[in-house]
């Protein structure tokens, strides 16, 4: 039997209650604490909840590496120091995580100053940078997830396989989620022609099951990605939910993204709402939005969208005119004056409102949300020079 070792300050939080209900008895009576002690040694730990403060590449990764075999049940959250993670081909240059017939969550959250004090967190992906320095097989890929998983304020870039969370689909999936939040992926490139993606979440479980699957409030833009179709991807399995909020799709050289369940289930609900995908393929010649493979035609509102592949709920709040963008060419995706973007979003949703911006700004400023990943700020609009979206 493994030893079970009880900290000496977590048997006084055991003693306390006992001596209160032993101050109500005799004094004749013994304290009950010791048996409370030998219960919680008796019971194995479900789980071993535990967060890991990174400043560097090498602690990144080697933070990554207690996921694979964190107990079942069990969150790893690693807080990131704001800087630049860059890769290194001296330590390997590949974040390819994979969690093997483990059941553990993990959240890589960006933003952190050091020493990581949760009130000094500024989530900002600008602040935070994951860059593959394009280094050959540089990806972010966290595979056979059995449980949650979360990035949340990173930038990442300069990667030639993208960002991916994979859940296991050997095991059911059901109630777990798979999200990507306040993230910025810009300027990644796939040009070998092997299969990659610019980012992917893959929800699909054992038994057709599916996990949620989420792409809130960020920026995915000029990457290059002819590797494979598509190149972005939501997609999960039976009775989940994909979501598509708040974000901004443009200037991708493959094609925009895809939301869509695996082909043989047919319970998966999909809506996006507030985003902005634009510009994307060729020229502009492929898809921004693609939901041909939708089991149902999904609920895509107050949205702007240059090209939608497949059928959506007819709605009369969608666009498909210019958002305007302030210097698409130099990669400012914030809007400028004239955008039918601006003050024009949905008047409620789902989840509530997003708190802040891409850029860490609050929302909402004006009558109503600014669809895609930024709320336009009175300065942006103020010294707009009026010809970059015209």
């Amino acid at each position: 039997m493994s030893e079970c070792k009880v900290p000496f300050a977590d048997m006084r939080l055991l003693v306390a209650p006992s001596r209160i209900v032993t101050k109500q008895r005799s004094r004749s009576h013994a304290p009950a604490w010791p048996f409370l002690v030998l219960a919680a040694c008796a019971a194995p730990a479900v789980h071993a909840d535990q967060t890991f403060c990174v400043d560097d590449f090498a602690g990144l990764k080697s933070a990554l590496a207690t996921w694979t075999s964190a107990p079942d049940g069990s969150t790893i959250t690693i807080q990131l120091v704001r800087g630049s993670y860059d890769f290194d081909n001296a330590s390997g240059a590949t974040l390819d995580v994979q969690q093997a017939l483990h059941a553990a969550s993990i959240s890589v959250l960006g933003g952190y100053a050091p020493g990581c004090a949760e009130e000094d967190r500024v989530v900002d992906a600008r602040n935070t940078v994951i860059d593959g320095q394009e280094e050959d097989n540089s990806r972010f890929e966290l595979f056979d997830v059995d449980g949650d998983a979360l990035l949340e304020g990173i930038t990442f870039t300069g990667l030639i396989y993208g960002v991916q969370l994979v859940h296991n689909p050997s095991v059911p999936s059901g109630g777990h989620q798979l999200a990507i939040d306040h993230a910025s992926i810009v300027g990644n490139a796939n040009t070998s022609g092997e299969p990659g993606f610019t980012v992917r979440l893959w929800g699909f479980g054992s038994g057709n099951s599916g996990a949620d699957v989420a792409l809130r409030n960020s920026l995915v833009a000029d990457n290059d990605d002819r590797g494979t179709t598509p190149s972005s991807e939501l997609t999960t399995g039976s009775g989940a939910h994909i979501s598509l909020s708040n974000s901004t799709i443009a200037n991708n050289r493959g094609d925009g993204i895809t939301l869509q369940s695996v082909s043989i289930v047919s319970d998966v609900s999909i809506e996006a709402i507030d985003d902005i995908a634009w510009h994307n393929g060729p020229n502009g010649q492929f898809h921004d939005l693609d939901v041909s493979n939708a089991p149902t035609p999904p609920q895509v509102t107050y949205s702007i969208a240059g090209v939608i592949v497949g059928a959506i709920e007819p709605t009369t709040t969608n666009s498909d005119g210019d958002p305007h963008f302030l210097d698409p060419g130099a990669g400012n995706f914030r809007l400028g004056v004239g955008s039918p973007a601006l003050d024009s979003g949905a008047p409620d949703q789902p989840d509530g409102f997003p708190t802040q911006d891409l850029d860490g700004n609050p929302r909402v400023l004006g009558t109503a949300i600014d669809r895609g990943a930024y709320e336009a700020l009175p300065g942006d609009l103020i010294f707009y020079d009026g010809f970059n979206g015209d």
